[in-house]
């Protein structure tokens, strides 16, 4: 979903030290918890999902959301066909 999202970042003056895209490691499903808890402390965080794999083993979609969920608040979502978007707080409870 990268070249997508950067093409109507840029299209929307969304700097690149606005947003993150995170790394692919679907060998390595705790190296995306590891990026999930760097934005720990930080009230307001949008995950935006596009292409969600869910045929190696596990929905990374709802993988994501589990670990989410537990380290923060999910305070909105937008579900549409094959995009998904949730604002956390991160912020410590």
């Amino acid at each position: 979903a990268e070249p997508a999202f950067t093409y109507y970042a840029n299209s929307r003056g969304i700097s690149k030290d606005e947003y993150y895209v995170g790394v692919s490691a679907r060998s390595d499903w705790g190296a995306y918890f590891a990026e999930l808890d760097r934005f720990q402390g930080q009230a307001r965080v949008w995950i935006v999902f596009s292409h969600v794999c869910d045929w190696m083993g596990a929905d990374e979609r709802q993988l994501f959301l589990f670990h989410l969920d537990r380290i923060g608040e999910r305070i909105e979502s937008l579900e549409q066909v094959g995009a998904f978007v949730y604002l956390y707080d991160l912020r410590e409870r």
